[in-house]
């Protein structure tokens, strides 16, 4: 099981916010996933993995669509390149998409929640690729 914890439990849990000699039994807790809050008396420990949180978000939001186009400097073999070290394809599936965004000018690489989506598109841009987002379903 996973534990995804937000900033304030975090820093609620912290030693510093305890006083007296008992600041690492606490924060050992914290950190063997136990994350006690002793002045509330309440223990935080979220049920859903982090696959079953994604789905989640997934259903409320229709996602983001990310796109990269053609451009008339990066080689084709660069541009395979960045899709296999991006996203981690197989050399079929990034060759499939070069030549998507080679032959109709773009090719729809993810749909993903617009976290994800930004980082995808910042990854690409990062190697001199044209790449926007989009909305999906608009």
């Amino acid at each position: 099981m996973h534990y995804y914890l937000d900033k304030e439990t975090v820093e609620m849990n912290h030693p510093k916010n305890f006083g007296g000699g008992d600041e690492g039994l606490h924060w050992g807790r914290f950190l063997a996933g136990t994350c006690m809050n002793t002045h509330a008396g309440t223990m935080v420990r979220p049920d859903l993995e982090q696959g079953q949180a994604a789905q989640t978000l997934d259903r409320k939001d229709p996602g983001w669509l990310v796109i990269c186009w053609n451009d008339p400097v990066n080689l084709m073999e660069f541009v395979l390149h960045v899709f296999m070290r991006v996203f981690g394809w197989s050399k079929s599936k990034a060759e499939f998409h070069m030549l998507q965004v080679h032959h109709e000018g773009k090719s729809v690489l993810k749909q993903e929640s617009l976290e994800r989506a930004e980082f995808y598109v910042h990854q690409l841009q990062g190697y001199g690729l044209h790449a926007t987002m989009e909305q999906a379903g608009s």
